[in-house]
């Protein structure tokens, strides 16, 4: 089992004020933790090569197409807006 006065320095080190309660309580669960550990440092991994993601990833994205709509869709659209400027749609500043 971890020790109280390497709880304290664990405590300190995360600058985290600890109860006396608080300290008995993380005592036995970092010996809990630790103890994992130890259980997986037995466990044989040399013929396992290093990876950094458990899947194969990819890129799904897919290429920008550029669409022209007709200009009787683009005017249908811009009478719908309730504020233009020149030719354009105007927004709310976001900042």
């Amino acid at each position: 089992m971890i020790s109280k006065d390497k709880v304290e320095h664990i405590a300190k080190l995360a600058r985290v004020a600890l109860t006396e309660e608080e300290k008995e309580k993380m005592q036995s669960e970092l010996s809990v933790i630790l103890d994992y550990f130890k259980l997986l440092e037995e466990i044989d991994t040399a013929k396992i090569s290093p990876t950094f993601y458990p899947f194969p990833l990819k890129n799904v994205m897919k290429e920008d197409e550029v669409k022209k709509e007709s200009l009787e869709t683009v005017e249908k659209l811009m009478d719908a807006v309730s504020e233009k400027e020149q030719g354009c749609v105007r927004v709310k500043a976001v900042f």
